[in-house]
């Protein structure tokens, strides 16, 4: 079973060199962190869309289910496990407003691409249809707090216990 940074480096949100590098959870290197956050979130977004783009293309090749599925769920694990650390650093002194806003920006527009790929899976393979609802929902799930902890105010979220 793939850890859940093994998963984000095989559907390629991370590459090699980041496995092991820093430990956001712990506030290692708020700068990095900041950048992985904001590349996580932009990098899900792309290749979601690529995703999107490529099934929706009646040429492109068509996955087998098992394996889109199993893609599909993996990503949405791998995300969830990781949006605790991810939230963690959403009011460090480091971050610029336009870096936390399109970190926001980016975890509410990802469940909607996220959706597309399902509805496009579904099509394809209806009878793994629950399967794929499950996948939807780890992302719904782990970018929900991303958003909210990136478009409320510093001062908010505290009082909030969001971190």
């Amino acid at each position: 079973m793939l850890s859940s940074l093994q998963a984000l480096q095989q559907v390629g949100f991370i590459s090699d060199a980041d496995i092991g590098v820093r430990d956001v959870e712990n506030g290692e290197d708020d700068a990095y962190s900041i950048g992985k956050v904001a590349s996580t979130v932009r990098n899900f977004n792309f290749y979601t869309q690529q995703a999107i783009d490529t099934m929706a293309n009646s040429k492109a090749p068509t996955p087998s289910c098992e394996k889109a599925i199993i893609v599909y769920q993996k990503t949405g694990k791998a995300i969830s496990s990781q949006a605790t650390a991810l939230t963690k650093i959403a009011c460090a002194p480091t971050l610029p407003d336009n870096v936390r806003s399109e970190i926001a920006s980016g975890a509410e527009k990802a469940p909607r691409l996220y959706a597309r790929v399902g509805t496009l899976l579904a099509e394809h393979c209806p009878a793994r249809v629950s399967a794929i609802t499950a996948g939807g929902l780890y992302v719904e799930q782990a970018f929900a707090p991303i958003a909210e902890a990136f478009s409320e105010s510093c001062d908010r979220i505290g009082i909030l216990g969001i971190l």
